[in-house]
């Protein structure tokens, strides 16, 4: 028995101190955007054949505020549904713009702005209307239901300049013109761990 634990344990070693061979890096999705309205699934337009692909995007600025808030970060997302990656706000067939500030650390926020003022948490969904070709704007309201988004990691790299983000939303968007119109918007999800990429939506991690 004591002859048969040496061989083993040698064996183990020199499987140990053989060379191993690195294995191939693989690139994987870094950024993501979609949602549900009323019920219907809603993600960018995608190239087919290419998952690194969306017609998505996103970047990033601080603003000194003199509110009290001081330094805060605002990131700006939009996305596009169009099938041909069409990122043209006048022809495409639906739209969302996204603008959330203040958030430093994970946690619940609600959206306090407006699309008409700067720096501020707003939402508007766009959409074509295909019998007219006129365009309806859907935004937040914050003195009616809240629409609320749940930060669930800020992504810290020292190489990177700018902090990635990943959480989620929903609420509801009230017609700009019509406020009885309304959409309802459920299971949101957002990652961006490449904040204004300019390689693509996927990466090495």
């Amino acid at each position: 028995m004591r002859l048969i634990c040496k061989i083993f344990l040698w064996g183990t070693m020199l499987v140990g101190c053989q060379p191993q061979k690195d294995s191939p890096k693989v690139k994987v999705r870094m950024n993501w955007f979609s949602m549900q309205v009323n019920g219907q699934d809603w993600i960018p337009g995608v190239a087919p054949n290419d998952p690194c692909s969306g017609a998505f995007g996103s970047s990033y600025t601080d603003v000194t505020c003199n509110d009290g808030r001081g330094t805060i970060p605002v990131y700006f997302f939009r996305a596009f549904r169009d099938p041909n990656k069409d990122y043209d706000y006048t022809t495409t067939e639906s739209f969302a713009n996204f603008e959330f500030a203040g958030a430093k650390e994970p946690g619940i926020y609600s959206l306090e702005g407006s699309r008409k003022q700067e720096f501020t948490s707003n939402f508007m969904f766009g959409l074509k209307q295909p019998s007219t070709g006129k365009r309806k704007r859907y935004i937040n309201d914050p003195s009616r239901k809240p629409f609320i988004v749940n930060v669930k990691a800020i992504y810290r790299d020292h190489s990177k300049v700018i902090p990635g983000i990943e959480g989620s939303f929903s609420g509801v968007l009230y017609n700009e013109e019509n406020p009885s119109d309304s959409l309802i918007i459920t299971k949101g999800e957002f990652m961006f761990k490449r904040v204004a990429s300019t390689t693509g939506n996927c990466d090495y991690e």
